[in-house]
């Protein structure tokens, strides 16, 4: 009597296992380090960015850029010391109006995305959290 559905059981553990598998699996892919680059509508502007971003110096750092939007553009990088070194090279070439942050992109397939799949987001805990450090002047605190 307890074998006689055991294939249901099995086949209802098999599909469970499948699906969890499938909505783990955007957690192999991890964030990439990339540069955000928010551009005016200022078309001169707009020109002196595509030079900046097409010349042999930025393109040293082997970037992996596309745009979003009109107004934003995102440059990725294999490495964080690209994007911290891209950033500089950025915020000294470029003018005050052109704001560059850092930022992380998803690298998920596009097929995984638009089946909705996404990874997990992980707090600070989870990704080495927050370093904070705090100097006291004791002569100044015992005065």
């Amino acid at each position: 009597m307890l074998l006689r559905y055991a294939w249901g059981h099995y086949s209802l553990i098999v599909i469970a296992f499948a699906i969890s598998l499938l909505y783990s699996i955007p957690n192999i892919y991890p964030d990439q380090p990339a540069v955000s680059i928010s551009i005016p509508s200022d078309p001169v502007v707009q020109k002196t960015v595509l030079k900046a971003i097409e010349s042999p110096d930025f393109l040293n750092y082997k970037p992996n850029c596309n745009s979003s939007e009109s107004n934003n553009m995102f440059c990725a990088f294999a490495a964080v010391d690209d994007q911290m070194q891209a950033k500089s090279w950025l915020d000294s070439i470029l003018p005050a109006s052109v704001h560059a942050s850092l930022a992380l992109v998803e690298s998920t397939p596009k097929w995984m995305q638009n089946l909705g799949l996404k990874p997990m987001k992980l707090g600070l805990d989870l990704r080495g959290g927050v370093h904070l450090l705090v100097q006291v002047d004791t002569q100044e605190a015992l005065s």
